[in-house]
């Protein structure tokens, strides 16, 4: 075979290959800019409360969050549970101006009270915000139905999520109805095992009452000095 005809099927293969790649591009990119079309109507929800349940290994922690009138009112609990089966509980009541914080565990109820601004604290939904052009380039975008619903799960990192730093392999679940992010896996080496992270996230809109985010009776608790 000679040098042209080599040089050709060379040039065609590199042809493809951009082709292929183009067409990767272009579809990741309009996925997920429907993605951030649809969700960007919870950037800042007024009333919510969602669930996120997180599970590393043989370890599963529950975090509720209540939001109503935007982020100046919340309450965040948390529930842990360590390897000798002790539960215990952080709940947050933010307010405007003030944040609670009580502590519970087997021995001792506490609570903590700080007076400062609020008014933009944590606990947002986590949505995909990422650099779309990145990820269009990077990630591997498929179609899952799960339980009757369609979603497109991103594999690889994306810069809209913080994970962890030992994370071989990672998928994000987002519902196509409404662009949430539902699940997220990680496969993470601990000790020179793989270990799978799941966190799974859940959301009810618009049913959180003042009684959500009251928060527990101070009584009941040891108020302890900044």
């Amino acid at each position: 075979m000679d040098k042209k005809k080599i040089l050709k099927i060379v040039g065609i293969i590199i042809l493809v290959l951009v082709v292929i790649f183009l067409i990767h591009v272009i579809k990741n990119f309009i996925i997920l800019s429907t993605i951030q079309d649809k969700v960007a109507k919870y950037y800042e929800p007024t009333n919510v409360h969602y669930t996120l349940t997180s599970v590393k290994g043989q370890q599963e922690d529950l975090s509720e969050v209540y939001i109503k009138d935007g982020h100046d009112s919340k309450t965040i609990m948390n529930h842990f549970k360590d390897k000798q089966g002790n539960e215990s509980k952080i709940i947050q009541v933010v307010t405007q101006g003030e944040r609670r914080l009580y502590t519970e565990t087997k021995d001792s109820k506490t609570v903590k009270i700080y007076h400062e601004d609020n008014s933009n604290s944590g606990s947002q939904i986590l949505i995909y915000d990422g650099d779309r052009i990145r990820d269009s380039i990077l990630l591997i975008i498929n179609t899952e139905k799960i339980d009757g619903k369609d979603y497109y799960v991103l594999n690889g990192p994306s810069d809209s999520v913080l994970y962890d730093q030992n994370a071989t392999e990672t998928k994000m679940y987002i519902e196509k109805d409404t662009g949430l992010i539902t699940k997220i896996t990680e496969k993470v080496k601990v000790n020179d095992e793989m270990v799978e992270y799941t966190y799974t996230y859940k959301y009810e809109f618009d049913v959180v009452t003042d009684a959500d985010i009251a928060g527990p009776d101070i009584s009941e608790y040891t108020i302890q000095e900044n």
